[in-house]
């Protein structure tokens, strides 16, 4: 993972994620098991519960 791998932010009372073009690419994996790979430059939004994977590492939304 690099240190540019990820950008989020919110919109709004909205959590956001985007890919920035990384190598090992960006999954969410929202509640429920639904996992989307996230293309790269694109904005997702992610609700409590969702699971990121960027590369070997995750993060939890809470």
């Amino acid at each position: 993972m690099s240190k540019t791998h990820l950008e989020f932010g919110l919109e709004g009372e909205d959590l956001w994620i985007c890919d920035r073009y990384s190598g090992n690419g960006t999954v969410a994996r929202m509640l429920g098991g639904i996992a989307r790979q996230c293309e790269a430059g694109r904005r997702y939004r992610v609700e409590r519960g969702t699971r990121v994977d960027i590369g070997d590492q995750w993060f939890d939304v809470s």
